[in-house]
Parts: C-alpha cells; sequence; structure tokens
C-alpha cells in the first residue's frame, strides 16, 4: 500500500460538502493500492458535524494540528454557535487569500515531519480553503514531492474577480493560482468550467458514497401526498424563491390545498427566511425542515419523495456543481435543477434526461408542477428508474472518483 499525503482543512467530523471529496478519497483509494495520510485541523467550531463518518482505526490514518484560524480559535474558547455567514460572497480584506492560512505553519510543520517518517513520495492539497494550496506550494519547493493541487472550486465558490473587493487582493491572488498552476505536478478540477479556469490537467468529478444508495429505496407505503425534496444548505436566493412561487401556482391550478404537498428540506438552513419565504407563497403548512443528519438519515427522510431539487443562483455560479447532484443521480429519484441554462449542474441533469429550468421560467416550472402532481409523478419517477442501475451507481459514485485519482497518482 503506498502512502499518500492528503491535505485537507475540512476533514470529518466537519460535515456538509466539503468534507465529502476528501473523505471519500480516504475511503475509496486504499481499494487502488494508495493509504492516504490526512492532515486537518483539530476540531473546529462549524455549522454541522458527522460523527458517524469515521471508524475505529481511522485515527491512526488521521493527524490533527492546531490553528489560529477563527474557527479553531472560537471552538478553544467554549463558543457553540457558528458567526452568520457572509452573505456578500467576498472574502476578508484582512488577509489574502483567506483567514484559514493561519493554519498553514502548524500544517507545514507536520506535514515534513510525515512525510520523512512514512516516506511519501506524493501529496494532494484539497480547496477550498485555497490557502491550503500555499501549503503544497512550500512542500514542493522545499522537499522537491510531487505534488496534486485539487481544486473544488474555482478558488472559493466564486472566482478571484468575484470574491474580493479589493484590487490588490485580486492581483495577489491571480498570482498565487498562477504559481500553483506552474508548480504543482498535476492540476486536478471537479468540472470542465473549473478545470478551464485552473488549467486542469485532468477533470475528475464528485461522487456520491456507494454504500449508502440503499438508504434511498422508500418502504413506505404509497402517500397521496407529493413530496419535493432538498438536500444540503439551499440557496436562499430568486431560484429557490422563483419555484416556491410556481409551486404555490402550480397547487392553485391542481385544486390541491397546501397540505397535499411536501417539501422536505434536510440540511442547515436558515429557518426564519426559509418559512418567510414559504409563509408568503401561502405554503407555510407544506415546509417540513429537518437538521443535518448522517447522509443515511437523510436518504431515509428524502426516500419517500416524487422530486429532488438542486438549485444555483444565476450570478457568477454558473462554475459550481452542488456535491449533492451525484447523492441525487444514485436515488432512483426524478430530478429537476433551476439553473443557468449553461451551467455546469444544468449539464449534468440534462444528461441524465431530467428537466432543467431557469428561474425566470416560471410558466414552465408551474406546468412541469402541476404535471407533475396530477399524476404523482408516476410518469416522471417510471422514467428516472430507468436510469437507476447498479452501473448508475458506479458511474457517480465515490469509487469511480477514487479510481481515477488512482490512476494520476500512479502516472506520478
Amino acid at each position: 500500500m503506498k502512502p499518500v499525503l492528503l491535505i485537507s482543512y475540512f476533514f470529518p467530523p466537519t460535515g456538509m460538502a466539503g468534507s465529502a471529496r476528501p473523505y471519500n478519497l480516504f475511503r475509496r483509494l486504499p481499494e487502488f493500492g494508495f493509504q492516504p495520510l490526512v492532515l486537518t485541523v483539530k476540531p473546529i467550531l462549524f455549522p454541522a458535524y458527522d460523527h458517524s463518518l469515521l471508524k475505529p482505526g481511522d485515527h491512526k490514518y488521521i493527524t490533527r494540528t492546531g490553528s489560529l484560524d477563527p474557527a479553531r480559535i472560537m471552538k478553544l474558547i467554549g463558543r457553540r454557535q457558528s458567526p452568520a455567514p457572509n452573505r456578500s460572497g467576498q472574502l476578508s480584506t484582512l488577509l489574502t487569500p483567506d483567514y484559514k492560512k493561519l493554519w498553514n505553519p502548524f500544517a507545514l510543520s507536520a506535514a515534513r515531519k510525515l512525510i520523512k517518517k512514512h516516506s511519501i513520495r506524493i501529496v494532494i492539497t484539497t480547496t477550498p480553503p485555497p490557502s491550503t494550496h500555499m501549503i503544497g506550494l512550500q512542500l514542493k519547493k522545499t522537499t522537491g514531492i510531487k505534488w496534486i493541487a485539487d481544486f473544488r472550486d474555482a478558488w472559493v465558490s466564486r472566482r478571484i474577480e468575484d470574491a474580493y473587493s479589493s484590487t490588490t487582493q485580486r492581483a495577489q491572488c491571480l498570482k498565487l493560482l498562477s504559481e500553483f498552476k506552474n508548480k504543482a505536478d498535476r492540476v486536478v478540477a471537479v468540472n470542465e468550467s473549473i478545470g478551464k479556469y485552473v488549467h486542469a490537467d485532468a477533470i475528475i468529478p464528485n461522487g456520491a458514497d456507494n454504500d449508502l444508495s440503499r438508504f434511498w429505496i422508500d418502504e413506505n407505503p404509497p402517500s397521496p401526498v407529493f413530496r419535493i425534496g432538498y438536500l444540503g444548505t439551499p440557496d436562499l436566493g430568486a431560484a429557490l424563491e422563483s419555484f416556491v412561487k410556481e409551486l404555490a401556482g402550480a397547487l392553485k391550478d391542481s385544486g390541491k390545498k397546501a397540505n397535499k404537498v411536501e417539501f422536505r428540506l434536510v440540511g442547515v438552513a436558515d429557518k426564519t427566511r426559509i418559512h418567510k419565504m414559504f409563509k408568503n407563497a401561502g405554503l407555510a403548512e407544506s415546509l417540513k425542515i429537518f437538521r443535518y443528519l448522517p447522509k443515511s438519515d437523510a436518504f431515509r427522510k428524502l426516500s419517500v419523495c416524487d422530486l429532488l431539487l438542486a438549485t444555483i443562483p444565476a450570478q457568477k455560479m454558473n462554475h459550481v456543481t452542488p456535491s449533492k447532484i451525484y447523492d441525487y443521480l444514485i436515488s432512483g429519484k426524478s430530478i429537476v435543477a433551476i439553473a443557468p441554462v449553461d451551467s455546469e449542474l444544468a449539464m449534468i441533469v440534462r444528461q441524465n434526461n431530467h428537466p432543467t429550468f431557469e428561474e425566470s421560467q416560471g410558466h414552465a416550472i408551474r406546468g412541469f408542477l402541476s404535471q407533475a402532481m396530477r399524476t404523482k409523478a408516476t410518469a416522471i419517477a417510471e422514467e428516472a428508474t430507468l436510469t437507476f442501475s447498479r452501473a448508475s451507481v458506479e458511474e457517480y459514485g465515490a469509487r469511480m472518483m477514487a479510481q481515477r485519482y488512482s490512476e494520476l497518482l500512479f502516472s506520478l
């Protein structure tokens, strides 16, 4: 088993999308001859945790270090609630490229010791945060180790040009990105748009946990209630608002009461804003919010749904592929996306024969939902079921992602 150093700030027990890719690489790469040794931060203040992911014995492959970044400091002083998210979408002007660089000195010291102790020849840094690639860059310069820079986002959720209000910061980060591209032995991206932006050598998409596909099976008796599911943290912009508005219109067209529709949200959400959105549409009694759950439990909650919804904002987010879409694709459920027509999300949904709409296509969204409710999505569900097979689970599963990664590692 060949050792590989995998450096990721986010790693279980932190939950949500940021930990999924490094976790799945850690779990699946050993099937292909590589043992990832994970380097991550000690417990931080975070909105959601999933302690079910780690197994007894995993700790011997995971090194956790201290940090002076705010999330670590707040955890140390006993703060229990994460700060409100930055709704501007822009990063701080105080530290470039981000606050998490205050972890780097601790991580660099630990990385050098691990490389020496285990005779490691390849290091993978996966981001965001983009400052993690600075660790890989420094290791490359000082040790000559083979380095893979893995981009899960173009920079953060937005490209450099949109992520900073400061002209100086934008220039500094563009210079950093250029250095990452020039010094890394391989640059990997999760989709074509990000790959083009960072000049990636390889595109290796994310994948769903293969072992969890069984939790999508609905063992409940049929219900007359039309259920729509949403996994993860919802975008609270125009895309979701447009969908909720048209859902109310479709309900009216179908002559059904609000209690005949249920919108199930499983994840971290701004409950106040979500409740207000549904109340304004007259759908307050249709909304059912569950807290963040381990994925096996989340899939059970959504297994009763007739339709799964994915959205992204229309502004400057076309390059994002929400990781939930891979969970959706192995579910055997019908999917609908509200996203720009040329976005990565819309393209992967269309490729799998599910409908996509732009947020401005209200009439079309309403018509689609009206038809789905009238038939209880029978025809749609049958069509989706045709795409649900062991092959689809394999194609969009994390095992395939790890296999592609192993081929890249062997090439080095």
